[in-house]
């Protein structure tokens, strides 16, 4: 789901923010959950920075990459 949802159909992604950060920010906000996961891809596809908001990775470009599930 996140390479054939969340790649080219998410509109708008500057150079500076990669798609590993938005898949992160969608997995972060379904809590695992696949129905949570598909909700999170459709976010993300409306507008990524509301995934990225809501995963709280927004403020920092590098927050994707100290952030994993225990």
């Amino acid at each position: 789901m996140l390479e054939r949802d969340c790649e080219e159909s998410i509109a708008g992604v500057p150079e500076m923010c990669s798609l590993d950060r938005i898949r992160l920010a969608v997995l972060k906000v379904s809590g695992g959950a696949l129905d949570s996961l598909a909700r999170a891809v459709a976010l993300a596809q409306v507008d990524f920075r509301d995934a990225l908001v809501a995963a709280g990775f927004a403020d920092d470009v590098q927050a994707h990459l100290a952030w994993w599930p225990e």
